[in-house]
Order: C-alpha cells, then sequence, then structure tokens
C-alpha cells in the first residue's frame, strides 16, 4: 500500500481520498472513523441511515454480521463488528464482556451476586452480566 500525506496550511478544510482496488473491513473502519467527530455513530434504522450521538447509547450488543445498539427507547443496528465500532465510541463505553460494550454513564447500579460476578442495571432497568475478566477493566473504570 502506498500512502501519501500532503500537509498545507493553506487549507480551510481537510480532505482525504481513497483509491482502493476494494473495500476492506478494516479500510471502512478507517473510512468511519475519519467520517465522526466522535461523538455520534451512523446506524441503521430500518433501512434509513441515522446518526445516533454516542451520550444516547445504553448499550451495544454484537449479533451475527451486525451490531445491535440499544439506546433508552430504541434499537438500531450497525453494520458491521463490535471491535470495528469499539475504537469510535470513547472513554464511557467499558466491556461487560466479549459480546456486549456498555456505557458506563447510563448505570444505575451495580449488583454483586453470590458467586464473585457482577451485574450492570442500567437506567432502563436492562441487566448486563460483567464476564470475570472484565470485573477488574470495570473496577478501575468507576474507581473502586
Amino acid at each position: 500500500m502506498h500512502i501519501t500525506t500532503t500537509i498545507d496550511p493553506s487549507l480551510t478544510d481537510e480532505s482525504v481520498e481513497f483509491r482502493l482496488r476494494r473495500m476492506t473491513p478494516r479500510i471502512a473502519t478507517i473510512i468511519n472513523l475519519l467520517g465522526t467527530s466522535g461523538n455520534q455513530l451512523w446506524c441503521y434504522n430500518g433501512s434509513h441511515l441515522v446518526p445516533v450521538p454516542t451520550s444516547a447509547i445504553y448499550y451495544l450488543e454484537a449479533e451475527e454480521n451486525t451490531v445491535a445498539v440499544h439506546c433508552a427507547d430504541r434499537r438500531l443496528t450497525y453494520r458491521g463488528r463490535l471491535y470495528q465500532v469499539a475504537p469510535q465510541l470513547g472513554p464511557d463505553f467499558v466491556e461487560a464482556s466479549r459480546s456486549v460494550i456498555f456505557n458506563y454513564r447510563t448505570i444505575d447500579h451495580l449488583e454483586l451476586q453470590h458467586n464473585g460476578t457482577i451485574d450492570v442495571v442500567l437506567k432502563n432497568a436492562r441487566r448486563l452480566h460483567v464476564s470475570r475478566r472484565k470485573i477488574k477493566q470495570l473496577q478501575e473504570r468507576l474507581g473502586l
């Protein structure tokens, strides 16, 4: 792959041009990262593509070839994999497991289970199980 970068202080707006033989998931992720301002995610609501502020997202759940994006009052679809969308979400999101990432600002409370695991209960009453491998990451993020 050949990469050329030109820095021109006289430009009023940055632009990026790709010349590709084929689109790959990695390049699609890069394009999506460049195209978003970091505070929204483009998701499908049926056949419509809509911007969703990341602050409105409660949690994301991996499905077969898509990601279900759950907000307070609706469920949307992101076409991609969870690992592709994770870098776009920002520091407010924490992994509960390999298939679920949630917005820690939407936590209502935590429930400690008898077997030493933790369930996160969100403000929309959805309960998410935190895998044993992710408990330390959650504790560090919450300052516990």
